[in-house]
């Protein structure tokens, strides 16, 4: 063990919607305060489908306290007892198939309703319960609208049949998600063909509803943590902002042009099927007050660099242009999941299709500048800790772990790359692990008049010696506190955070492709030789328009 010197940055205050309040320990409460930008909850209800420990008045009771308690107004569930439905017992292989089928159902049931949001109260918290319910809630079901869908079998049958054509845009949906793989499409035909090959189809178009998930004995527990949790979730998904914190103390990237993207890759897991896909996920904030998160959702063959980032990326720059009439001019990329030895990579394949998307993006929306791109590559998968030298100079909690706010910048760092070690988190049990955080790209010239940036060994790669004073960590550590749906600050910067989750989120719709050893292989998407088929693939990517502008995987 070496001894070297460290900073702490302080806490930020954070802004509800009428009082502020100071982290200790990067931690608080919100009891008493209402949420920065409450959502109104509309339309609701809840299905029970534990068994009879919980009432559907005490569910009601406890929902409708969550709701009103942080601010979100809501008229109550409609219907007021909700749905029950038996599940089979016990929860296992032997019963998956008639649950499934009972979870498919109550979402045919409650999409007939036109419901905004279904609370699911679970018995206990079965993945393979959970993961149903986001698949047929996200992806396949939901209140009635009449759309046209493209005939082309094939490719339909490779979105589950969510060939949805949008009027709003004039674009397929399907083709929009997979351009490459349609080329043939009658959408892009010409009028006279396209019209004799269109057809309307009258059932459910598979529209998406928000679900919140619950294990019951949880939610009749009396502590406060809870259905704070819970709380803070539903404002998300209906589009509210949580918390904030005073732009001024993000610097440049909080003057309402500044769009933040998150991008992680997670891969298939041992007992999945053969050459399984992995998942990649793209967020990025819409709202100057970095409140809300919305993401792109892909799979691609199994590997670590993205593939399909140039349509990902443009469907984030859309969505800004759709919130705020305009295209950042600062852009700031937080990339999680790569090692050292593949930051080169994220610079060809990764960077490049960025800025290919730019390119094309600008052109067409704005006269406006090219925008300012600063790029880092952050991660938790090293054997870096540090400990205090002295008792007093820990958390104060056990004196074993540096105070949130700890930054390590020299002694541990790289010698030729900007980087830096930081612990924003309290770490509740155990060694705080820090996270690092190497900047690769840096058009925005963060501290530009003390960094030095010169070229090494990779032509393309700028470095950075880190200065004295650096607004990029301050604004980083500022940054994990406003995770928005806990009341602690976390480890990893919200945007890598977000991205994490939204491929957490992918796995669940992939759960048979993952958790193949579980399943009968007859109904198994694999082709002759037993690998996975992606034409018989229960998920390639996206989710139902009704959603894919909101924090649903939050």
């Amino acid at each position: 063990m070496i001894t070297v010197n460290a900073r702490i940055l302080p806490s930020v205050r954070l802004h509800y919607q009428a009082e502020a309040v100071d982290p200790v320990r990067a931690s608080w409460d919100i009891i008493g305060k209402k949420f920065s930008k409450a959502a109104r909850l509309q339309k609701w209800t809840f299905v029970k489908f534990a068994k009879n420990e919980i009432t559907s008045s005490d569910i009601h009771r406890k929902l409708q306290a969550i709701a009103e308690n942080a601010g979100v107004s809501s008229s109550g569930p409609q219907p007021k007892n909700g749905l029950e439905k038996s599940l089979k017992f016990p929860i296992g292989p032997s019963t998956h198939q008639g649950n499934e089928e009972i979870i498919k159902q109550t979402m045919v049931e409650a999409s007939k309703m036109g419901l905004q949001m279904l609370f699911v109260i679970l018995p206990n918290n079965n993945a393979f319960i959970y993961s149903r319910v986001k698949f047929y809630a996200d992806i396949r079901y939901g209140k009635r609208l009449p759309k046209l869908f493209c005939p082309l079998f094939d490719l339909a049958r490779a979105l589950n049949d969510h060939w949805v054509f949008e009027t709003s845009t004039d674009l397929c949906h399907g083709c929009h998600v997979l351009q490459s793989q349609a080329p043939q499409c009658s959408l892009h035909l010409s009028d006279s063909t396209r019209d004799e090959r269109l057809r309307i189809l009258t059932r459910d178009p598979l529209a998406g509803i928000h679900t919140v998930c619950s294990v019951h004995k949880k939610l009749l527990e009396k502590k406060m943590d809870y259905g704070s949790n819970i709380a803070h979730k539903i404002n998300l998904k209906l589009g509210g902002i949580n918390q904030t914190i005073s732009a001024d103390t993000l610097g440049k990237f909080g003057d309402g042009r500044a769009m933040l993207v998150g991008m992680d890759v997670t891969h298939p897991s041992p007992g999945s099927l053969p050459k399984s896909p992995s998942v990649v996920g793209v967020v990025a904030n819409t709202d100057p007050s970095f409140g809300q998160w919305p993401g792109s959702l892909r799979i691609q063959n199994h590997r670590e660099m993205i593939t399909n980032l140039k349509e990902m990326f443009n469907e984030r720059l859309e969505a800004w242009f759709r919130r705020n009439d305009n295209l950042p001019e600062r852009i700031l990329i937080y990339r999680d999941g790569v090692s050292e030895t593949q930051l080169q990579d994220v610079l060809e394949e990764e960077l490049s299709q960025i800025e290919v998307a730019c390119e094309i993006r600008y052109k067409t929306k704005t006269t406006g500048k090219y925008p300012k791109i600063s790029m880092f590559v952050c991660g938790k998968r090293h054997h870096t800790r540090f400990y205090p030298t002295r008792i007093e100079d820990g958390d104060g909690a056990r004196g074993q772990n540096c105070r949130n706010g700890t930054v390590v910048d020299r002694g541990v760092t790289h010698e030729h790359w900007w980087d830096f070690f930081l612990q924003a988190h309290h770490a509740i049990q155990g060694t705080a692990k820090p996270t690092r955080y190497v900047v690769i790209r840096d058009d925005n010239q963060l501290d530009a008049n003390t960094v030095e940036s010169f070229v090494c060994l990779h032509p393309q790669l700028k470095l950075f010696v880190l200065p004295t004073d650096s607004q990029v960590r301050t604004q980083t550590h500022h940054l994990c506190y406003l995770s928005g749906r806990s009341t602690k600050a976390i480890s990893l910067c919200p945007p890598a955070y977000f991205a994490d989750l939204l491929c957490e989120r992918g796995r669940m719709y992939l759960y048979k492709v993952y958790n193949a050893s579980q399943f009968d292989d007859a109904t198994a998407p694999v082709d002759a030789e037993g690998n996975f088929d992606e034409n018989r693939s229960p998920w390639l990517g996206g989710v139902h328009p009704n959603i894919k502008d909101s924090m649903f995987y939050i």
